[in-house]
């Protein structure tokens, strides 16, 4: 096998039973179809994931050339209840999105697999939070290593607030798949409640916060130069922060802010 990466479905069980368990790092995405405003595709976060997912990928063959990186097929699938109330927008439920997560996990760990990566450019609380409990849950049982990376870039950046189909997704899809973009995204005006980041907000959907059309922020703002530095800060985050998780290295944790949100999720 001298492809890299794998694609999973690709594989036999024989190629992929002779894999270096220890040297191979497996990437999930999980994330769902959910309504980004009246201007972008409902798959825009799996859309965002893969593509750093992909970038990682390919900084990781450079910086770890021993790897083998393997890819399991997109779940789309994830807690989205902001955005419920909106058509487009498929949620599970939270225990789902933790069940599906630790029984795949266990799975791969019974077949030997040590490393495990989620990735989502889904930052709704309850999802992280069933993403956050897969992990941990998997950690005590399992002999398999978990990370989630993109959460932790996403509340960490120097950013003024948290915005969904607002600039930063926009400026995404004009830059990568402007065939998705609807041109009216010029004319649509600024969207920013206040007190977005509260344990009040987790239990609100995005319309009864003022959000009517679908979207937080300003997508008016979107430029094509946003949507590569989105990419690019992401995935040169990701890639450090899983060398460091994959070496053994301590790797950031979630903001003391959203932890205590998560808890009451």
């Amino acid at each position: 096998m001298n492809k890299n990466p794998l694609r999973f479905e690709e594989e036999n069980w024989r190629d992929l039973d002779e894999l270096k368990k220890e040297e191979t790092i497996i990437s999930l995405i999980i994330s769902p179809l959910e309504e980004h405003g009246p201007h972008l595709p409902v798959g825009t976060d799996i859309f965002i994931s893969k593509m750093v997912a992909e970038q990682v990928t390919k900084n990781l063959q450079k910086d770890l050339p021993n790897v083998r990186c393997l890819v399991l097929p997109i779940i789309p699938i994830g807690v989205a209840k902001p955005t419920a109330d909106f058509p487009g927008t498929i949620s599970v439920q939270k225990k789902t999105v933790r069940n599906v997560l630790f029984d795949i996990s266990r799975s791969l760990g019974q077949q030997g697999f040590k490393y495990l990566i989620i990735w989502t450019f889904h930052m709704d609380f309850k999802h992280l939070k069933a993403i956050t409990q897969a992990i941990q849950k998997a950690q005590r049982g399992n002999k398999i290593r978990m990370c989630e990376p993109l959460s932790r870039f996403f509340y960490t950046q120097d950013k003024q607030e948290i915005t969904h189909a607002g600039e930063q997704e926009t400026s995404y899809i004009l830059r990568y798949h402007p065939q998705l973009l609807d041109e009216k995204y010029h004319y649509l005006s600024p969207v920013v409640p206040s007190n977005f980041e509260t344990i009040k907000t987790a239990y609100k959907t995005i319309k009864e916060l003022g959000a009517t059309q679908g979207y937080i922020g300003n997508p008016a703002d979107a430029s094509e130069h946003m949507g590569d530095k989105l990419i690019a800060d992401a995935s040169r985050y990701c890639t450090r922060y899983v060398k460091d998780w994959y070496m053994g290295k301590s790797v950031p944790e979630l903001p003391k802010k959203i932890q205590r949100i998560l808890k009451f999720c």
